[in-house]
């Protein structure tokens, strides 16, 4: 009887470690679909430089060095060259919320004149039509597609996709840049 018993508590005791839940990961905060880097094959950019982005089917956000980043709330842009992007949402910055620190808002004023290239956010939810354009250079355009993390597919974050975009001067023959 006390074999029985024994072996009753046993397989209680492996049931129960078979069924245990699961933990939940721990999911990170959201992050940009995309990242930009737009520079041009000459030394500076272009006072006439735009990035406009089309995102959830018929809404459309743009930046530009002569007005910033203005109200957007999907296109986050900054031109200081040689800098990258601190953390942030447009018009938050999530590394003061992670300091416990007031909000600061992200800059919306002129760029610098001087900037060699422009880095951007993408917070789109999904796909964005891109397209980059300046006075004498050669538009761009691109369809970007979204990239779940195939490593937390519980979480619903992207993996941020790396888009490097050089604007390259156009001539009688030139329509796009590759």
């Amino acid at each position: 009887m006390g074999r029985l018993a024994a072996l009753l508590a046993l397989t209680a005791v492996c049931a129960c470690q078979q069924h245990a839940p699961k933990a939940d990961p721990v999911c990170p905060r959201a992050r940009a679909a995309f990242e930009l880097e737009v520079s041009t094959d000459s030394a500076t950019l272009p006072e006439s430089l735009v990035v406009r982005v089309g995102f959830g089917g018929a809404e459309s956000e743009a930046y530009s060095p002569k007005l910033g980043n203005r109200h957007n709330t999907v296109l986050c842009c900054s031109s200081n060259a040689n800098a990258s992007l601190r953390p942030m949402t447009c018009g938050q910055d999530l590394s003061a919320e992670d300091a416990g620190e007031a909000s600061n808002p992200v800059p919306t004023m002129s760029e610098p004149k001087d900037a060699s290239d422009v880095r951007c956010q993408v917070w789109s939810n999904g796909a964005a039509e891109l397209t980059v354009s300046a006075r004498g250079f050669a538009p761009v355009h691109r369809t970007l597609a979204a990239e779940p993390d195939s490593e937390l597919p519980q979480c619903s974050v992207w993996h941020t996709v790396a888009v490097p975009l050089i604007l390259r001067h156009g001539d009688a023959g030139v329509i796009e840049s590759p």
